[in-house]
């Protein structure tokens, strides 16, 4: 049972790795690819990376069912939405964090809001920025401790 769990684990760690692939390729064919497309499949590469350093830690494997590792696995890609959502909002900004633009443009329409609406002003923003992605998949407390502070009343 224990080898069947894993099993199914790393056929969902191959297919986030496969969309994380194909949406970096996808990327860099189109114009107007928009930054989520990138941010979210990090996100969810990251979740799977902390599930791998938790599997290396334990002597034994995990007795958790695949169904609670692909949730965390769609948990790291909406982390990193939220956190590029951040960044875009201006609400969490700083030098370690990327700087992205557009955010101030007037939206004409939904689409093209989330069609490159917001981009990085350097190639260092957009390294910042899929960096920070990873992390908020690999490490998730990190996102939900920046919204608890958001939503505190000072």
């Amino acid at each position: 049972m224990k080898i069947w769990i894993e099993y199914h684990k790393g056929i969902v760690a191959f297919a986030v790795i496969v969309i994380a692939v194909i949406a970096y390729i996808h990327a860099n064919n189109t114009n107007d690819a928009s930054i989520l497309q990138l941010t979210i499949p990090l996100g969810m590469l990251g979740a799977v990376l902390r599930e791998y350093a938790a599997f290396v830690k334990q002597d034994s494997p995990s007795e958790k069912a695949p169904s609670v590792f692909v949730f965390s696995v769609i948990i790291g890609g909406i982390l990193s939405l939220i956190l590029t959502l951040l960044f875009a909002s201006g609400l969490l900004a700083g030098q370690i964090f990327p700087n992205l633009t557009g955010g101030d443009d007037t939206v004409s329409s939904i689409q093209s809001a989330l069609r490159g609406g917001a981009g990085v002003a350097t190639n260092a923003d957009l390294y910042k920025l899929l960096l920070w992605a990873l992390i908020a998949g690999f490490a998730d407390n990190f996102v939900l401790n920046k919204l608890s502070n958001l939503t505190t009343v000072r």
